[in-house]
């Protein structure tokens, strides 16, 4: 009898545990179908290195990389990025594109560069995602897409590797072309999702966790504002900010405290959008 007991009480625990994390997730992430993503994100990197075959992932990377040297460049990169079904990105391209999603594998791979693989990033990559088929790998850069729109750390992760990743060798700040091509990117995906959603501060007290906070309009400005200035050049602290404002954004311009520890260009583009809502 106590064995029976024991047995029960064993099985019982064993299907606690499941559920138990379901309801970590839901509690996190709050809608069902951004947990879901989030777990099966989680579930496959758990899978580590067993997930994966090592002489699998080498005869892609052999099929990719070039004829004289160990690492893919641009042409493996087109034919990879043609076989995962990449959209290609258009100038002036309104709304979402294939380029959050190839900055999430960027990092997930350690690529260096734009269009540029290693050996040991590709490999530690994918066997970290778990993977090692060209099916497989589609439906993982699912799974981190949706993991780039509902999980604000991930986002400010890849958002971040971004700065290093897109800046030309040897520089210490970023085009601001370049910029301007990746904040459109990044920005029109996120904004909207729970990746820059509105977080106040924790010290406020009635807070409409419903308010819209940062919009697409007001990407649209930010945008304009920077084509305007003189500056070429982005640093990697305005960079690395410019999220931060934006989740604390609560939709008015006239709230911003000029006297905390935003970048002084943050600080003018405030002014500047002041002045442009108040002239319409």
């Amino acid at each position: 009898m106590r064995y029976r007991l024991r047995a029960e009480n064993r099985r019982e625990t064993h299907l606690a545990q499941p559920l138990k994390e379901a309801k970590r997730y839901l509690d996190k992430y709050k809608r069902l179908d951004a947990a879901v993503d989030a777990y099966f994100q989680d579930s496959g990197n758990r899978r580590t290195e067993s997930g994966a075959s090592t002489s699998k992932l080498t005869t892609l990377f052999e099929k990719y990389k070039d004829l004289d040297g160990d690492i893919i460049s641009t042409q493996g990169t087109v034919q990879f990025f043609t076989e995962l079904g990449f959209k290609q990105a258009e100038e002036d391209l309104e709304g979402e594109d294939d380029t959050p999603k190839l900055l999430s594998l960027a990092y997930e791979l350690q690529s260096p560069r734009l269009g540029e693989w290693t050996r040991k990033g590709w490999l530690d990559g994918w066997k970290s995602i778990g993977c090692d088929t060209i099916d497989g790998m589609k439906s993982a850069l699912t799974r981190l897409e949706a993991k780039l729109g509902t999980d604000p750390s991930y986002f400010r992760t890849v958002y971040n590797y971004t700065f290093n990743f897109a800046r030309s060798e040897g520089q210490r700040s970023l085009a601001k072309d370049t910029a301007l091509v990746y904040w459109k990117s990044l920005l029109y995906f996120g904004v909207g999702k729970d990746a820059l959603r509105y977080a106040p501060p924790d010290e406020e007290e009635d807070v409409n966790m419903d308010q819209e906070g940062w919009t697409k309009e007001h990407t649209e400005m930010w945008l304009e504002y920077m084509k305007a200035r003189d500056d070429f050049a982005v640093s990697k602290d305005t960079w690395q900010m410019l999220p931060d404002f934006i989740r604390s954004f609560d939709g008015d311009f006239s709230k911003h405290d000029d006297q905390a520890a935003w970048p002084t260009i943050i600080d003018q583009f405030v002014e500047w959008a002041k002045k442009r809502v108040s002239t319409g």
